[in-house]
């Protein structure tokens, strides 16, 4: 958390695990990480609570996707239909 999650990140992604935690349930979130080459980006994280025999939970299994680029996409399209409707208005 402290290494891969930007400071701004850190306790939304805390309280979303934490709740995840509380209801035993599926965890997913997508958030802004801290990339190797020292850039921003965005991952999608999600985690499955596995039981044991007595209910309880034995361990999480997840894994996170690098969704930077449809973010990038999905901004790009943003900007895009605000100047369409600009020119529409």
């Amino acid at each position: 958390l402290e290494i891969y999650i930007p400071p701004e990140e850190r306790e939304r992604v805390r309280r979303a695990a934490e709740e995840a935690f509380a209801r035993r349930s599926t965890y997913q979130l997508e958030h802004r990480i801290h990339r190797l080459d020292g850039s921003t980006g965005w991952a999608l994280s999600r985690a499955i609570p596995v039981f044991d025999d007595a209910g309880s939970i034995a361990y999480w299994f997840g894994a996170a996707s690098n969704i930077t680029e449809r973010k990038a996409a999905e901004a790009a399209l943003r900007i895009s239909e605000e100047r369409y409707r600009g020119l529409v208005n």
